[in-house]
């Protein structure tokens, strides 16, 4: 699950600075601090003439026992992202995103409004090869399916995308990709909805001290909807949805 706050314009340098000193606030939680650069490379004649390379942002990251990533906390080009890659519970998990996000959102100019808030869900069921079927996991009679994916056994994806208008200065895009691949284990189906609330004018970082928490309910619930509607009743029953 990735929190996302995206800007209109990418963070000015003297942002990318200040997000440096971030290292020693977190390093307790994020042992691994990164810089992020960005390279530009000039050609003339077909040829490279000049290199420069700048600080364009930053990434930590907290890993597991066995190496694999716990969380990462990502500010760079436009934006920052939370990604949780070892999901319990949303009411944990979205708390400490919010916390880390609203610390690090504060050296960003006032003079760069926020553009969208985005909450991304990636869900996967995992099946036999030999026993797959798509009702397994998914509801058959789901709006979100297409005629094509029924009929195409192990292997397929369908992509799409909608708007729900919210209020009146903001709206509300999701992106559905829905997919099956083949791994050594067997069958993985995958759910991958991103719920993005735009604002059309803008919202400061100021309005995200107090209305982060509560966007990014509203944008779980989305997800929730969308998942009630495309699992099957057995598949909801399992993960008590």
């Amino acid at each position: 699950m990735a929190f996302v706050i995206a800007f209109e314009q990418p963070f000015s340098p003297s942002t990318c600075e200040v997000f440096l000193g971030l290292q020693e606030p977190f390093s307790e939680e994020f042992p691994t601090f990164n810089r992020t650069m960005n390279v530009e490379i000039k050609v003339a004649d077909e040829k490279p003439v000049e290199q420069s390379e700048h600080l364009n942002g930053i990434v930590m990251q907290k890993t597991r026992e066995n190496g694999q990533p716990e969380w990462q906390l990502r500010a760079q080009g436009n934006s920052i992202i939370a990604t949780c890659f070892h999901y319990d519970r949303w009411k944990i998990e979205s708390e400490k995103a919010v916390n880390h996000l609203l610390k690090i959102v504060s050296p960003v100019e006032q003079d760069n409004p926020v553009a969208l808030v985005a909450l991304q869900t990636v869900d996967r069921f995992m099946d036999k090869v030999e026993t797959y079927h798509i009702s397994g996991v998914l509801n058959p009679d789901s709006r979100f399916l297409t005629k094509q994916a029924l009929e195409s056994g192990g292997l397929w994806h369908v992509h799409q995308g909608w708007f729900e208008q919210s209020v009146q200065d903001q709206k509300c895009l999701n992106v559905l990709n829905l997919s099956t691949t083949e791994t050594p284990d067997g069958i993985s189906t995958i759910i991958d909805h991103n719920t993005q609330m735009i604002f059309n004018a803008g919202k400061s970082v100021a309005h995200l001290e107090n209305e982060l928490a509560d966007i990014f309910e509203i944008l779980h619930n989305k997800n929730k909807e969308v998942i009630r509607e495309l699992l099957s009743d057995g598949q909801k029953e399992k993960i008590g949805l």
